[in-house]
C-alpha cells in the first residue's frame, strides 16, 4: 500500500524543516546520491545533493507522527535526509526495504517546494503490479510507503527550480496502517 498525504506538517513545523536547509546549506556536510549509492551512479544524470539528519532532528520528527498518530510508536531505527535535487537530476529504480538494523525498513517523503511546476519532472514514479504510476511533488505533500515498491525519481527538468525534499527512513511496524481512514 501507497498512501499520498497532503499538508503532512503543520505551519510550525514546516518552518523548520526549511531552516535546516538554509541552515546547512552553505556547510560542508553533504554528500551526493552518488557517493551515498554507488552502484547507482551509472543510471542517475546530474546531481542529487544529500544531508543526514542528527539524531535531535529526527526525534523530533518522529515524536512529531507520533502525536499525529502516522505513527503507533517510535520505531527501533530511524534516519532523516535532505535531499536537493538539481536540473538534470533523477534517482534511479530502487527499494527502500532492506536495513542493516533487523526489521523491514520503509519510508516517507514530503516535497518542500512552495512551487512546482508539473512539467519540471522530478515526479516520484513507483511500480504497481507491472503499472507505472507518478505522483507529483506538491508542496508539504508525503508519499508514505506502507510496502516496499520498486520507485524512482524522474528527471528534473533543465528550466526547473531545485527540488527540495525530506525523507524519514523507518522501522515499517511503526506506521499507523489506519491513518487517514
Amino acid at each position: 500500500m501507497l498512501k499520498v498525504i497532503d499538508d503532512i506538517f503543520d505551519k510550525e513545523s514546516l518552518n523548520q524543516i526549511h531552516g535546516l536547509f538554509t541552515a546547512h546549506s552553505h556547510s560542508a556536510v553533504w554528500t551526493t546520491n552518488g557517493g551515498l549509492f554507488p552502484e547507482y551512479i551509472n543510471q542517475n544524470p546530474g546531481c542529487v545533493l544529500v544531508h543526514m539528519l542528527g539524531k535531535i532532528y529526527v526525534d523530533e520528527i518522529v515524536k512529531y507522527f507520533i502525536d499525529e498518530k502516522i505513527f503507533t510508536r517510535a520505531p527501533s531505527f530511524a534516519d532523516g535526509f535532505l535531499y536537493i535535487g538539481y536540473p538534470g537530476s533523477s534517482l534511479a529504480w530502487h527499494k527502500d526495504g532492506h536495513n542493516d538494523f533487523g526489521g523491514t525498513r520503509t519510508a516517507i517523503s514530503v516535497y518542500l517546494n512552495k512551487e512546482w511546476k508539473d512539467h519540471w519532472g522530478g515526479w516520484f514514479s513507483y511500480k504497481d503490479n507491472n503499472e507505472i504510476k507518478s505522483i507529483i511533488p506538491k508542496y508539504n505533500r508525503a508519499v508514505v510507503m506502507y510496502d516496499d515498491y520498486d520507485h524512482c525519481t524522474t528527471v528534473i527538468a533543465n528550466e526547473a527550480d531545485r527540488r527540495f525534499s525530506f525523507q524519514l527512513f523507518f522501522e515499517k511496524d511503526a506506521l499507523n496502517f489506519n491513518y487517514g481512514k
